[in-house]
């Protein structure tokens, strides 16, 4: 099933719309704890359609930090929660 939603998540970096990789994104860090694909993940969504955007600050590495923010405040409220 992990194997599975990873393939769909990247096969969705690739081919898919960005707000259903997002999604995917949530499931796969809520469900599994796989931050690594997360950062591979953005990483790779950067590398391949990364573009610097004005309105966006000129960030051209925007999935990467999006994820990474995800891990972060996936990391916090699930410690603050559990205890």
């Amino acid at each position: 099933m992990k194997l599975l939603a990873t393939l769909a998540f990247f096969g969705t970096i690739l081919w898919g719309p960005w707000w259903l990789a997002i999604a995917l994104a949530v499931f796969l860090l809520t469900l599994w704890r796989s931050a690594a694909t997360l950062l591979v993940g953005g990483m790779a969504a950067d590398l391949l359609f990364g573009v610097p955007v004005a309105s966006l600050f000129n960030i051209t590495f925007f999935y990467t930090l999006l994820f990474g923010f995800l891990i972060i405040t996936e990391r916090y409220l699930r410690t603050r929660l559990l205890d």
